[in-house]
């Protein structure tokens, strides 16, 4: 079949459409709808121009730093003016894997488990800047990862750790996160406790800009319709899969 039809087929595939449907609306066999869905992913994944991930490919530079901090500024009804990203998670649902399957990965079923939103799923760390497209992504963790362990073991958070060598994010610069994270000089969050004036003024206006990466979120997985069940498909596919739906995000 040609390029056309194998893209619809991928598209109409990450929108959440049955493969039995997809199958007789183009007049296809179902290992011709998996196929096609495979060769698109990795059509995406090997497009240059598309690639956001760290450290394989560059973190956004110090100038388009400036002018993201210029977009949070002026989302900011406090002034906050060295933002440069918003932070969170995203568990991404799949079925129970299988016991050959963690044979394989070398870990516990329950291990897929996130047991405070009871489902199977890996654990998607990323940021984005003020226009909800993402700057950085990875998803190498399982469900019963929590955000700070994820983040702490990411390649980007061993590179900001070494930031004056490295030189990551400008001085002064920073990413916003919940409470999952811990405050660093490139990471602000909001104050614990029961708070007033000014610190309780503080974390509201923190929170207009963490929403950012909600809203982001938000857009992301209602466009890709495939990522609001568990995925069905095979464990070993679903980071190709992600990636792919990260880069036709941006």
């Amino acid at each position: 079949i040609d390029s056309k039809t194998r893209l619809s087929i991928a598209i109409c595939f990450f929108s959440g459409a049955s493969p039995l449907d997809i199958l007789k609306t183009h007049g296809v066999g179902l290992f011709t709808v998996y196929y096609s869905v495979r060769d698109v992913i990795d059509a995406i994944n090997q497009t240059e121009f598309l690639a956001i991930h760290f450290p394989s490919h560059h973190f956004p530079s110090h100038d388009h730093q400036r002018e993201i901090a210029k977009g949070f500024l002026a989302m900011s009804g406090a002034g906050f003016r060295k933002v440069i990203s918003a932070i969170d998670g995203l568990l991404v649902a799949t079925i129970i894997s299988s016991l050959a399957i963690c044979w394989w990965l070398q870990c516990r079923q329950l291990s897929f488990r996130c047991h405070r939103k009871d489902k199977y799923s890996f654990n998607l760390q990323a940021i984005c800047d003020h226009t909800l497209r993402f700057t950085w992504f990875e998803m190498g963790w399982l469900g019963d990862t929590s955000d700070y362990v994820a983040f702490v073991t990411s390649a980007l958070c061993i590179a900001l750790e070494s930031n004056a060598h490295t030189k990551t994010i400008l001085d002064g610069f920073t990413f916003v996160g919940d409470n999952a994270y811990v405050k660093k000089p490139y990471m602000a969050v909001p104050l614990k406790g029961v708070l007033k004036c000014y610190k309780d003024t503080y974390n509201f206006y923190l929170s207009q800009l963490l929403i950012i990466i909600e809203r982001c979120f938000g857009v992301f997985v209602h466009c890709w319709a495939i990522l609001r069940a568990p995925l069905t498909i095979p464990i070993q596919k679903v980071a190709p899969l992600v990636e792919a739906l990260v880069r036709l995000h941006n």
